[in-house]
């Protein structure tokens, strides 16, 4: 692997495609053939775990297949998946975010760890998970579900795959990273901006969240979505926010467009938020 800042950062990654390579020794088969595996095996989960949480918090069936479609349709995830099924870091990643929302409906504190767990494997971006939690939990409002403990549990969790991944770097001589892999939107501001390209960073993730923002202003002005400030509502948000910023603020740059699909890590949430808020359709 090339020592750069872009290898330093999948190499923190490591351990689903360690996981993937194992198995693909373990059965003398092409790794290529298990990602396969693995993703078409993903997507599945996350069409049954989605649809499952739309239909619980929408009864009403034809409204909850309308919703559905918004995710079964978007291009960026499903459809993304299965042409790139080497990207299964981003379907675990996608499936946790799912099995967390669930985790909030069913209280369940196994679905929770288990989704925490899933996310911290697959992608750094699981730190934001823990910072909603911390901002949730430090708001003047009750909570049901978030605790001090399960605040403690994933940050021992992140910690602990942050030095299994530091070891596995310095195995591989993989330690440069440069700053601007986070900040890339200083430095452009800084040294290259341009409008038109700024402006066309800016809209990229319309590609994905286009539609589903068009439906979402139309609730909003049939005044058919009522916001309760509850725990659950608040976190979402957060994370919402946390996860569409994060690639955003690496710049036209660093995260070019691929800000399309690192945005789309948080378009679920939007769909649940939908569906959890909505008044008698």
């Amino acid at each position: 692997m090339i020592n750069s800042g872009q290898s330093y950062i999948h190499g923190e990654r490591f351990l689903v495609s360690y996981f993937i390579g194992f198995i693909s020794n373990l059965l003398n088969t092409n790794s290529f053939y298990i990602f396969q595996t693995a993703t078409y095996s993903g997507v599945l989960i996350l069409i049954i775990l989605n649809y499952s949480i739309i239909s619980k918090v929408i009864f009403q069936k034809t409204y909850s297949i309308v919703f559905f479609s918004l995710f079964l349709f978007n291009p960026y995830i499903v459809r993304y998946s299965l042409s790139n099924p080497a990207m299964f870091n981003d379907v675990v990643f996608v499936i946790s975010i799912s099995l967390l929302f669930f985790s909030f409906l069913k209280k369940k504190n196994i679905l929770f760890y288990t989704a925490i767990l899933l996310a911290i494997i697959s992608r750094q971006t699981s730190i934001l998970i823990i910072l909603a939690l911390i901002f949730s939990l430090v708001l003047p409002y009750k909570n049901e579900f978030i605790n001090l403990k399960k605040i403690f549990f994933s940050f021992l969790l992140w910690i602990t795959n942050y030095l299994i991944s530091q070891k596995y770097l310095v195995i591989t001589g993989n330690t440069f990273f440069y700053k601007s892999q986070f900040f890339g939107l200083i430095d452009f501001f800084q040294n290259d901006f341009e409008i038109l390209i700024f402006l066309k960073f800016l809209f990229l993730p319309f590609l994905s969240f286009g539609f589903l923002f068009a439906v979402t202003i139309f609730l909003l002005l049939k005044k058919k979505i009522s916001l309760k400030i509850n725990e659950i509502n608040i976190f979402f948000i957060m994370l919402l926010i946390l996860l569409v910023s994060q690639p955003f603020i690496s710049g036209p740059y660093v995260a070019g467009k691929n800000i399309i699909r690192l945005a789309t890590h948080g378009y679920t949430s939007i769909i649940f938020l939908l569906c959890l808020n909505l008044k008698n359709l």
